[in-house]
């Protein structure tokens, strides 16, 4: 398919290729709402709770940014597994202010009587947190068909903002607000590297693989952009756990797969021999292999870098399949079907 202007206008009807490429104002303005909220009193664990794009940019700033100085979990369910109490922050997480797990987890951090911030655009959330008079961090909605997972940006730099200022975490300001201008400075060619990979993964099934280091934050999330964006099944996992397991099951039998190498230039040697060795033994089994090198001088903008290389391949992928990258109809149908379980 020729993806000129007025094919991709024609196909993309809610521009997230312009959001993709306005993502980095997304992190002066939510490190400020962020630094905004004000909270007292003596914290010695954190617990975001959300879903989906709501949730996931906590993965990045537990790994790429710190030291916390106090444990960091995060609960992708109805309630986290753990008791709370006064010194337990609880960062309520949800986009639309309507995810079910994100309220019922609310519901139970209020009766405990820990400290929470309501994270949100808005819904049932800002409500909840607005009657409870616990803080609210409002998301500004980018455009009418803004989706959270867009949002990775503000979630992040909200969290790190809230964090600072609270003494929980300590990071060079300059690092944060580098950032911005260095994912500027590589938009064009992480659009262009991205759009690349897109074609490679037409008609096929996508294995993200990253270091074990960027596993939670840049190869999971990258399968998910997929998963949505392109409405296309996507796989990931990591090195060295995968070499131990999963490559076994490439032995025998040919599957449409394309596997993307997503690499720490600065890895170790250990690290590096096994995506090389990795590699060769793939395509003598007949798959094709992408590599792609995260720019950056720091962790958070390896990762970052990361994130928009897959934004624009999933962005891409679907524009080449011909279909809008931004509904997500499928989901949006289950979670009204379990409103009337």
């Amino acid at each position: 398919m020729s993806l000129n202007k007025k094919a991709i206008q024609e196909i993309d009807k809610s521009r997230m290729g312009q959001l993709i490429k306005e993502f980095p104002l997304q992190f002066a303005r939510g490190l400020s709402i962020g630094r905004g909220v004000s909270l007292k009193g003596k914290i010695n664990r954190v617990i975001v709770t959300g879903m989906g794009g709501s949730a996931l940019p906590a993965d990045i700033l537990d790994l790429h940014l710190g030291p916390l100085t106090v444990p960091l979990d995060i609960c992708r369910d109805y309630g986290p597994r753990f008791d709370l109490d006064r010194r337990t922050l609880v960062l309520a997480s949800s986009f639309s202010g309507n995810t079910e797990e994100t309220l019922s987890s609310f519901k139970r951090a209020r009766k405990s009587g820990a400290k929470i911030v309501a994270i949100t655009s808005g819904g049932k959330l800002k409500a909840a947190a607005e009657k409870a008079g616990a803080p609210v961090a409002l998301i500004p909605e980018d455009a009418e068909t803004f989706q959270p997972r867009l949002a990775a940006g503000y979630f992040f730099s909200i969290y790190a903002g809230i964090l600072e200022s609270l003494g929980l975490v300590s990071f060079k300001k300059s690092e944060l607000e580098r950032l911005p201008v260095f994912l500027d400075e590589q938009m064009r060619a992480l659009e262009s590297q991205g759009r690349a990979l897109a074609h490679q993964l037409v008609g096929k099934i996508a294995v993200f693989y990253t270091p074990e280091a960027y596993g939670r934050s840049v190869s999971r999330i990258n399968k998910i952009k997929v998963n949505e964006n392109a409405k296309s099944p996507a796989f990931w996992n990591t090195i060295p756990e995968m070499n131990h397991n999963e490559m076994q099951g490439f032995a025998f039998e040919t599957y449409p797969l394309h596997f993307v190498f997503i690499q720490d230039p600065a890895d170790s040697k250990s690290i590096q021999n096994r995506f090389k060795i990795l590699g060769r033994q793939l395509k003598k089994k007949g798959y094709q292999i992408t590599l792609f090198e995260m720019p950056g001088d720091t962790n958070v903008e390896k990762a970052f870098a990361g994130l928009l290389y897959g934004d624009w391949a999933s962005y891409y992928l679907a524009l080449l399949r011909g279909i809008d990258p931004t509904p997500v109809d499928f989901i949006e149908d289950f979670k009204r079907e379990l409103k009337k379980a």
